[in-house]
């Protein structure tokens, strides 16, 4: 929430020449009103000489040839009213009316800091409101017009507007990464050479919401990262490979990639925004390449490409067969023209310049890993293929960026491996793979019944627990980390409706973080988490429980899922307190280079 400033604080020590306050507060007495008048005849000279710059010339101010002595006053609110446009005509006659009262220079805060604040200018460490900062150019430009001069201070030694107070809650809140990239030692991450550890959310629409173009909110997306950042995120699982055409159904569009080699400006910009804005913020971002499902193009889009014929769509395709599409989308493992221009994606992103922050993508220790594919599977008997794919898609990866690891982005075992050609160990086993990703769904997996919570929620939390378990005994085997990067629960009764309870959903992630906890803490191969999805600011068009359309607002749900289905939104408050309380336990666990200052610091927590 932003609230307006409280007033300046007491005992504030000011100039014997300035004016208490003008057009707000303590407006200047009738009695003060004839030393001004008397100080502004003196300087009525300087007043009409030389509009240059004011320099020093040994105990004097000089503005040209002549000296430059002034009446001021202090009018420290001018910018944020001028941000507010019923406030704008006021701050307007209070220059006027200073001019009016004899004052020459005005001094007035060129700085608002906190995304709290009101009117904030800069709302994060490097991020600035453009609205407010117009609103300083007005206020430089109506005085100019007036004929007076700005003092401008650019920071407050008191807590109104931000101050250096906010500037060391940034600093304990966001460590600087230096130029330290995450790596990992045994089943170990390092940052700077201590353990490193994270909770994190699925942002997989990221780079559109950040786009310049068709779908992008840029305000709200970066309202969303402070509230995140804010709550104890501190990594994003964001798809940094979407294809088109955007005329194929069921995808989120536009797509960054609309044919073979061939980019949305827009979205591309988008992806670099994002990246740069997750950097302000100290989060860190595993870059999803590819999908096996068809909501961002992926491997059935590559396949189509090169020769595989339309792509026959599962569920809520009318006919649609999850078979048939998972037998075209395993097509692809043995299709060299579709594997070929993925790697021509991989080498484009891996080794593109981002414009905000002058980096290539793989110098930028903002990106936490390269992640192969979303939930990718040797379907139908192509486990061999598959498995030398990701051997040596991770190889090329690392050949052209050996700061970053690779992960595989799939699901772990699954409660039916053989169908679905996937084997946690062989997935993961090769060198160029530096730590094994799990997904872990319910009632996707028949577990669960949000119309019968009483009868299956036990039952399915057991068999979550159980699955988390074994693949953690697993990777103690293949010695690397273990992140759970995507675990969900529908909400209370199956509801689409925001509105709805999260009760069963919040006890879901209380034991899934429970899990990821302990491995940590007693020297498991557990290193963080992903919870499925954010939705944050954004809400489902009704009627409820409905499918996307281009144009309608991101939230956690991709555009082939009911809307609102596992969608976290910043309203769902035991869901919040259930992510706080693990962050907290979490970070003041790990230790410093884990963030835990923003935790565990008490005006870093909201």
């Amino acid at each position: 929430m932003r609230t307006k400033p409280s007033g300046r604080p007491a005992r504030l020590p000011r100039a014997a020449s300035d004016a208490r306050g003008i057009g707000h507060g303590a407006i200047a007495s009738a009695r003060a009103l004839p030393a001004i008048a008397g100080l502004a005849a003196l300087t009525a000279l300087a007043a009409t000489a030389g509009a240059g710059f004011v320099t020093v010339e040994g105990t004097h101010l000089v503005d040209g040839p002549c000296r430059f002595d002034f009446v001021g006053a202090n009018c420290y609110y001018l910018m944020v009213y001028g941000a507010d446009p019923g406030l704008r005509p006021h701050a307007g006659e209070v220059l006027e009316e200073a001019v009016a009262m004899g004052c020459t220079v005005l001094r007035t805060w060129a700085f608002n800091d906190g995304a709290t604040q009101w009117n904030a200018l800069q709302t994060a460490p490097g991020v600035y409101d453009e609205t407010v900062f117009q609103a300083l150019d007005w206020v430089i430009a109506k005085a100019d017009s007036v004929g007076l001069r700005l003092v401008l201070p650019l920071v407050n030694n008191w807590n109104d507007y931000g101050g250096m107070n906010q500037y060391v809650q940034w600093a304990r809140a966001v460590p600087p990464v230096g130029t330290g990239f995450v790596t990992r030692s045994g089943k170990r991450f390092l940052l700077d050479g201590r353990t490193y550890g994270y909770v994190g959310a699925n942002y997989w629409y990221g780079l559109n919401l950040a786009a310049s173009g068709p779908g992008g909110d840029r305000e709200r997306l970066l309202r969303e990262l402070d509230d995140l950042r804010a709550r104890g995120i501190t990594n994003l699982r964001v798809m940094a490979g979407s294809e088109g055409p955007d005329t194929e159904p069921w995808r989120m569009v536009p797509s960054l990639q609309t044919s073979p080699g061939v980019y949305d400006n827009q979205v591309l910009d988008g992806l670099d925004y994002l990246l740069a804005a997750m950097k302000a913020r100290d989060l860190r971002a595993v870059m999803c390449l590819n999908n096996f499902w068809p909501w961002s193009g992926g491997m059935a889009q590559y396949v189509s490409w090169n020769g595989g014929g339309p792509i026959p769509y599962p569920p809520p395709e009318p006919g649609g067969d999850w078979n048939l599409y998972q037998d075209y989308a395993s097509d692809f493992y043995s299709n060299a023209g579709a594997m070929q221009d993925f790697r021509d994606h991989i080498a484009f992103v891996v080794q593109r310049v981002n414009p905000y922050t002058g980096l290539a993508y793989r110098n930028d220790p903002t990106i936490f890993s390269w992640e192969l594919a979303n939930e990718p599977r040797g379907y139908n008997n192509n486990a061999a293929a598959f498995n030398v794919w990701i051997d040596d898609t991770a190889a090329y990866i690392k050949s052209l960026d050996p700061n970053h690891m690779v992960t595989t982005g799939c699901e772990g075992d699954t409660p039916w491996p053989a169908w679905n050609g996937l084997d946690f160990n062989s997935n993961h086993n090769g060198p160029n793979i530096d730590y094994a990703t799990i997904h872990i769904w319910p009632q996707n997996w028949g577990w669960y019944d949000p119309a019968n919570p009483g009868g299956t929620y036990a039952t399915a939390e057991t068999n979550a627990r159980n699955y988390y378990n074994t693949h953690e005994s697993k990777a103690v085997t293949l010695n690397k980390p273990m992140v759970l990067e995507e675990f969900g629960l529908a909400r209370d009764g199956g509801s689409f409706d925001p509105a709805s309870g999260t009760s069963y959903r919040d006890a879901f992630f209380a034991a899934m973080f429970a899990e990821v906890y302990a491995s940590i803490s007693t020297n498991g191969p557990g290193a963080g988490s992903n919870f499925w999805s954010w939705a944050g600011e954004g809400r489902p068009l009704q009627p409820y429980g409905s499918h996307w359309s281009p144009g309608d607002p991101w939230i956690g749900d991709p555009p082939h899922e009911e809307q609102g289905w596992y969608s976290v939104y910043d309203a769902d408050a035991g869901t919040a307190a259930a992510i706080a309380a693990h962050a907290a336990q979490l970070f003041a666990y790990l230790g410093p280079s884990a963030h835990d200052d923003f935790y565990t610091h008490p005006t870093c927590r909201r």
